[in-house]
């Protein structure tokens, strides 16, 4: 065997070794308390996803489809991005929020648009109903139930400057709400 400072060095790897598994074994742990719905009790919980390439945190969102209402297209959105058979309820047929992003205009193209909205409707996770679940191969690479305290964190302090007056309080005890964003083109206003 190894015996005085030989010995000492073997045992700090063999410890630091073991220090970063349990390191990385509590960072899964964490990990899968963010997809769990029940981990922070009764506080209302709101959906975030992280889409692929991107290191980005923000509520599900996709284009508007011409001909298709804003049902239909939040409809598309659940079945498409969080799983075949997720379908929160939709809380009210208005949206709760709208975010305007605006490009450079290209003197060229007289008519092209400008920028886009994107207009964020507020839904309810239904206990009965399934969980969302992500293809191996969708556009979503991860999500997470975070409360409104844990939401700044996630979508970013200039998000959240947008978010945080149309967001509700915690008002009703074991919610989980989703939030889809539906973009519209169009001039800029």
């Amino acid at each position: 065997g190894l015996s005085g400072l030989e010995g000492q060095l073997g045992g700090g790897r063999k410890k630091k070794k073991k220090q970063e598994d349990l390191r990385e074994m509590d960072k899964q742990r964490v990990l899968n308390e963010l997809h769990n719905m029940d981990r922070r009790g009764t506080e209302m919980l709101w959906l975030v996803v992280k889409y692929r390439g991107s290191s980005i945190w923000t509520f599900p969102f996709s284009s508007h489809l011409h001909g298709m209402t804003a049902r239909e297209t939040l409809q598309r959105i659940c079945t498409a991005q969080l799983g075949e058979g997720y379908a929160p309820f939709f809380v009210g047929t208005c949206p709760m929020h709208y975010r305007k992003f605006t490009s450079v205009r290209n003197p060229e193209d007289d008519g092209a648009v400008v920028g886009s909205k994107v207009f964020y409707y507020r839904a309810i996770h239904l206990p009965s109903g399934p969980p969302v679940t992500l293809s191996p191969d969708g556009i979503i690479e991860d999500f997470a139930w975070v409360s409104r305290s844990e939401l700044a964190e996630y979508v970013g302090q200039s998000a959240w400057y947008h978010y945080r007056r149309c967001l509700p309080l915690d008002l009703l005890p074991g919610q989980e709400s989703v939030v889809l964003g539906e973009s519209a083109k169009g001039e800029e206003s």
